[in-house]
Protein backbone atom coordinates (compact mmCIF):
# COMPACT_ATOMS: atom_id res chain seq x y z
CA UNK A 1 0.00 0.00 0.00
CA UNK A 2 1.39 3.41 -1.05
CA UNK A 3 1.45 6.56 0.93
CA UNK A 4 -0.97 9.10 0.10
CA UNK A 5 0.57 11.94 -1.77
CA UNK A 6 -1.30 14.04 1.25
CA UNK A 7 1.00 12.66 4.18
CA UNK A 8 3.69 13.98 5.06
CA UNK A 9 6.40 11.51 5.74
CA UNK A 10 7.71 11.64 9.28
CA UNK A 11 11.31 12.33 10.34
CA UNK A 12 12.47 9.77 12.76
CA UNK A 13 14.97 11.16 15.24
CA UNK A 14 18.39 9.58 14.80
CA UNK A 15 19.19 6.39 16.98
CA UNK A 16 15.24 5.98 18.03
CA UNK A 17 13.71 2.83 16.94
CA UNK A 18 10.39 3.02 14.38
CA UNK A 19 7.66 2.29 15.89
CA UNK A 20 4.95 2.12 13.36
CA UNK A 21 2.90 3.73 11.27
CA UNK A 22 0.36 6.53 11.55
CA UNK A 23 -1.61 5.33 9.63
CA UNK A 24 -3.40 2.80 11.85
CA UNK A 25 -3.69 1.85 15.30
CA UNK A 26 -3.88 -2.09 14.57
CA UNK A 27 -0.30 -2.68 14.35
CA UNK A 28 2.53 -3.83 17.13
CA UNK A 29 1.08 -3.27 21.10
CA UNK A 30 -1.48 -1.00 20.63
CA UNK A 31 -3.70 -4.14 19.16
CA UNK A 32 -4.99 -4.87 22.03
CA UNK A 33 -6.63 -2.17 23.04
CA UNK A 34 -8.86 -2.07 19.63
CA UNK A 35 -10.43 -5.40 21.24
CA UNK A 36 -11.79 -3.81 24.80
CA UNK A 37 -12.94 -1.14 22.87
CA UNK A 38 -15.31 -3.02 20.40
CA UNK A 39 -17.36 -4.42 22.71
CA UNK A 40 -18.94 -0.94 23.71
CA UNK A 41 -17.42 1.28 20.88
CA UNK A 42 -17.29 1.74 16.97
CA UNK A 43 -13.80 2.33 15.82
CA UNK A 44 -14.03 5.54 13.35
CA UNK A 45 -10.67 5.68 11.84
CA UNK A 46 -7.93 5.72 14.64
CA UNK A 47 -9.90 7.77 16.66
CA UNK A 48 -12.28 5.51 19.04
CA UNK A 49 -14.93 8.24 19.22
CA UNK A 50 -18.49 6.72 19.48
CA UNK A 51 -20.62 6.65 16.37
CA UNK A 52 -24.20 7.95 16.07
CA UNK A 53 -25.47 3.92 17.22
CA UNK A 54 -23.64 4.08 20.29
CA UNK A 55 -23.69 7.66 21.81
CA UNK A 56 -24.85 7.45 25.32
CA UNK A 57 -28.90 7.79 25.43
CA UNK A 58 -30.41 10.04 27.06
CA UNK A 59 -31.40 9.37 30.72
CA UNK A 60 -34.77 10.29 32.13
CA UNK A 61 -35.05 12.50 35.45
CA UNK A 62 -36.98 11.50 38.05
CA UNK A 63 -38.54 14.50 39.30
CA UNK A 64 -39.25 15.18 43.02
CA UNK A 65 -42.80 13.90 44.57
CA UNK A 66 -44.35 17.34 45.31
CA UNK A 67 -43.78 19.13 48.92
CA UNK A 68 -46.51 20.26 51.16
CA UNK A 69 -46.46 24.25 51.42
CA UNK A 70 -44.49 25.44 54.50
CA UNK A 71 -46.79 27.13 56.66
CA UNK A 72 -47.31 30.84 56.12
CA UNK A 73 -46.65 30.65 52.94
CA UNK A 74 -49.55 32.39 50.41
CA UNK A 75 -52.25 30.73 48.90
CA UNK A 76 -52.00 29.28 45.58
CA UNK A 77 -53.47 32.08 43.21
CA UNK A 78 -55.31 29.81 41.00
CA UNK A 79 -59.23 29.60 39.00
CA UNK A 80 -60.56 26.91 41.47
CA UNK A 81 -63.82 26.31 39.22
CA UNK A 82 -66.66 24.97 41.44
CA UNK A 83 -69.64 22.83 40.61
CA UNK A 84 -71.78 25.67 39.14
CA UNK A 85 -69.16 26.84 37.07
CA UNK A 86 -67.87 30.18 39.05
CA UNK A 87 -64.08 30.33 39.43
CA UNK A 88 -62.88 30.90 43.00
CA UNK A 89 -59.82 32.53 43.96
CA UNK A 90 -58.77 32.07 47.26
CA UNK A 91 -56.51 35.05 47.74
CA UNK A 92 -59.78 37.16 47.41
CA UNK A 93 -61.34 35.44 50.23
CA UNK A 94 -58.99 36.89 52.85
CA UNK A 95 -60.72 37.73 56.33
CA UNK A 96 -62.24 34.38 56.35
CA UNK A 97 -61.20 30.86 57.28
CA UNK A 98 -60.87 28.17 54.63
CA UNK A 99 -60.45 24.67 54.61
CA UNK A 100 -59.54 22.77 51.42
CA UNK A 101 -59.83 18.77 51.49
CA UNK A 102 -58.62 16.69 48.32
CA UNK A 103 -60.03 13.61 47.58
CA UNK A 104 -59.06 10.74 44.98
CA UNK A 105 -62.58 10.27 43.98
CA UNK A 106 -65.81 11.99 44.88
CA UNK A 107 -67.65 9.09 45.28
CA UNK A 108 -64.67 7.63 47.31
CA UNK A 109 -65.83 6.09 51.11
CA UNK A 110 -63.68 8.08 52.90
CA UNK A 111 -64.40 11.60 50.66
CA UNK A 112 -68.09 11.16 51.15
CA UNK A 113 -67.60 10.54 55.04
CA UNK A 114 -65.58 13.74 55.42
CA UNK A 115 -68.21 15.53 53.27
CA UNK A 116 -70.89 14.68 55.01
CA UNK A 117 -69.73 15.06 58.26
CA UNK A 118 -68.80 18.65 57.67
CA UNK A 119 -71.67 18.98 55.49
CA UNK A 120 -73.58 18.94 58.79
CA UNK A 121 -72.04 21.64 60.61
CA UNK A 122 -71.62 23.59 57.07
CA UNK A 123 -74.12 26.29 58.84
CA UNK A 124 -72.92 26.65 62.28
CA UNK A 125 -69.01 27.14 60.68
CA UNK A 126 -70.25 29.50 57.83
CA UNK A 127 -72.58 31.73 60.08
CA UNK A 128 -71.02 31.41 63.84
CA UNK A 129 -67.33 31.51 62.91
CA UNK A 130 -67.12 32.75 58.71
CA UNK A 131 -65.35 29.19 57.35
CA UNK A 132 -65.92 28.18 54.07
CA UNK A 133 -65.55 24.70 53.43
CA UNK A 134 -64.17 23.44 50.00
CA UNK A 135 -63.76 20.00 48.41
CA UNK A 136 -61.48 19.08 45.69
CA UNK A 137 -61.51 15.76 43.07
CA UNK A 138 -60.25 14.97 39.86
CA UNK A 139 -64.73 14.91 38.49
CA UNK A 140 -66.16 17.14 36.46
CA UNK A 141 -68.14 19.88 37.43
CA UNK A 142 -71.31 18.74 36.76
CA UNK A 143 -69.90 15.10 37.63
CA UNK A 144 -70.24 17.14 41.38
CA UNK A 145 -73.11 18.84 41.20
CA UNK A 146 -74.80 15.76 40.92
CA UNK A 147 -73.04 14.49 43.53
CA UNK A 148 -74.31 17.23 46.06
CA UNK A 149 -77.40 17.72 44.65
CA UNK A 150 -77.88 13.32 45.44
CA UNK A 151 -76.59 13.93 48.88
CA UNK A 152 -78.12 17.73 50.03
CA UNK A 153 -74.93 18.76 50.63
CA UNK A 154 -74.11 22.64 51.01
CA UNK A 155 -70.78 21.84 50.27
CA UNK A 156 -68.96 23.39 47.35
CA UNK A 157 -66.23 20.98 45.19
CA UNK A 158 -63.76 22.47 42.51
CA UNK A 159 -62.86 19.91 39.57
CA UNK A 160 -58.95 18.64 39.28
CA UNK A 161 -58.93 16.83 36.24
CA UNK A 162 -55.47 17.74 35.28
CA UNK A 163 -54.37 18.13 38.82
CA UNK A 164 -52.77 21.78 38.35
CA UNK A 165 -54.81 22.60 41.85
CA UNK A 166 -52.98 19.70 43.46
CA UNK A 167 -49.52 20.29 42.86
CA UNK A 168 -50.09 24.31 43.31
CA UNK A 169 -50.65 23.00 47.13
CA UNK A 170 -48.31 20.02 47.45
CA UNK A 171 -50.73 17.53 47.43
CA UNK A 172 -49.78 15.44 44.33
CA UNK A 173 -50.00 11.94 45.02
CA UNK A 174 -51.08 12.53 48.51
CA UNK A 175 -55.02 12.29 48.05
CA UNK A 176 -55.32 9.06 49.57
CA UNK A 177 -54.83 10.20 53.27
CA UNK A 178 -57.44 12.76 52.33
CA UNK A 179 -55.22 15.68 53.18
CA UNK A 180 -56.89 19.05 54.48
CA UNK A 181 -54.92 21.99 53.82
CA UNK A 182 -56.18 25.38 56.19
CA UNK A 183 -56.07 28.58 54.86
CA UNK A 184 -55.87 31.80 57.64
CA UNK A 185 -57.64 34.73 57.24
CA UNK A 186 -54.54 36.64 56.17
CA UNK A 187 -54.16 34.33 53.22
CA UNK A 188 -51.33 32.20 53.86
CA UNK A 189 -51.21 28.34 54.32
CA UNK A 190 -51.79 27.77 58.27
CA UNK A 191 -51.76 24.20 58.41
CA UNK A 192 -51.88 20.79 56.53
CA UNK A 193 -53.93 17.88 58.11
CA UNK A 194 -54.31 14.05 57.35
CA UNK A 195 -56.64 11.37 57.79
CA UNK A 196 -60.31 11.26 57.75
CA UNK A 197 -62.17 12.84 60.86
CA UNK A 198 -64.68 15.07 60.21
CA UNK A 199 -66.15 15.31 64.14
CA UNK A 200 -62.22 16.50 65.33
CA UNK A 201 -61.67 18.64 62.02
CA UNK A 202 -64.90 20.86 62.85
CA UNK A 203 -63.69 21.23 66.62
CA UNK A 204 -60.18 22.19 65.15
CA UNK A 205 -61.74 24.68 62.26
CA UNK A 206 -63.65 26.34 65.68
CA UNK A 207 -60.77 26.22 67.72
CA UNK A 208 -58.59 27.66 64.33
CA UNK A 209 -61.52 30.81 63.92
CA UNK A 210 -61.33 31.71 67.04
CA UNK A 211 -57.43 32.70 67.38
Amino acid sequence: MRRPVHWPRRQEPSGRRHRGSPRTCLDGRWSYLLLAWVSTWAVGGCTGRPTRAHAAAPVAVEQPPAREPPSRTPVPDLPLTLQDGFPLRLPMMKGKLIAVFFCAAYDDAQCQREADGLGAHHAELRDAHHVVIIGVSPATPAAHEAFLSARRSPLDFASDADGRIGRAFGMAGARDALPMVVVARDGTIRAVWHGVDPERHVRDLIAAAAD
